[in-house]
């Protein structure tokens, strides 16, 4: 079996070629024998799978993932134009807009804490307050939140697990207080 196979379709057409044929019987093509051990495989179209789109496609399967575990905080996770438009939303005058020391939370990587600074009515600014940013909304002192995204950013839990404290009963905050410690 030292003899060379020749390519069982047409390089120049793609036509299928029987064994025996020198030439290609649809376009005259000249049929070279395949080199033994040659790492292409030729597809009915004439196309070659070459190598190269082997190890391609290895590299982004294997490579994709691993973008995505050293990247994937900074593609899905909050970022801080979003943060700082919700904030923004929140003041008299979203313009005025100041915002330092916005960065992630140290045992919640999902929720992004700041501090912001706006003008009120009279015009004059007001100082600099804290606000947490899930991902869908800011919270500031005045939200009912605050306090649960303060436990979550420094403590670690749930973001979706916040409840409004302004919001339920002396009850529901009891069932809440045993659920949070249970959870502890």
């Amino acid at each position: 079996m030292t003899e060379q196979a020749k390519a069982p379709f047409c390089t120049a057409c793609g036509n299928r070629l029987n064994e025996n044929d020198n030439f290609c019987g649809k376009c005259g093509h000249k049929v070279a024998p395949e080199p033994a051990g040659k790492s292409e495989e030729l597809l009915p179209d004439g196309y070659a799978v070459s190598r190269f789109v082997t190890v391609a496609l290895i590299v982004a399967l294997v490579g994709g993932p691993a973008i995505l575990y050293f990247f994937g905080e900074r593609l899905f996770a909050p970022d801080t134009r979003s943060a700082e438009a919700a904030v923004r939303g929140l003041l008299y005058d979203p313009s005025s807009a100041q915002f330092r020391d916005v960065e992630r939370c140290p045992r919640n990587r999902d929720v992004l804490r700041g501090e912001f600074n706006g003008k009120n009515l009279m015009g004059g600014y007001e100082g600099f307050k804290p606000f947490y940013y899930d991902g869908v909304s800011a919270i500031t002192l005045g939200d009912g939140r605050f306090s649960g995204f303060t436990q979550i950013c420094y403590h670690g839990g749930d973001p979706k697990k916040v409840v409004d404290v302004d919001s339920i009963t002396e009850a529901e905050k009891a069932v809440q207080d045993a659920l949070n410690a249970a959870d502890r």
